[in-house]
């Protein structure tokens, strides 16, 4: 059980989610895993195994699938259009959603670490 425990550090799973994503080419420009995502939240927090981890709640613009954006950019508000870039998968986390006022442990979400991002004024999704 000891072992299983380390995996749950946000840490090794950042890791685990950039060498998943790791991919090789120029630095600059966006690569076709760029996505547009609508912010459904302003800057928030999520704990993981309770470490504080920073972000923004957001959907793929036109889809439903939720996505947790962890970045420590601070700059964004709640309904922009951004692009983002970097790996994503799922994870468990606790989390106090402010639109319901419920906390929740052992939440599943899907967690995007993000590398790149940038407000997008193009109202059509990236491909």
């Amino acid at each position: 059980m000891k072992g299983l425990r380390a995996f749950r550090s946000p840490g090794l799973v950042i890791l685990a989610l950039a060498l998943i994503g790791c991919r090789s080419g120029p630095s600059e420009g966006w690569s076709s895993r760029a996505r547009t995502m609508v912010l459904t939240s302003g800057p928030t927090e999520i704990a993981m195994s309770s470490s504080k981890v920073p972000g923004y709640w957001a959907r793929e613009a036109g889809g439903e699938q939720e996505f947790f954006l962890y970045t420590s950019a601070r700059s964004y508000l709640k309904g922009d259009r951004v692009v983002v870039e970097g790996p994503f998968g799922g994870a468990y986390g606790a989390v106090f959603r402010d639109e319901s006022g419920v906390y929740q442990r052992g939440y599943p979400m899907a967690v995007l670490v993000v590398w790149k991002m940038e407000r997008s004024d193009d109202p059509a999704p990236r491909p």
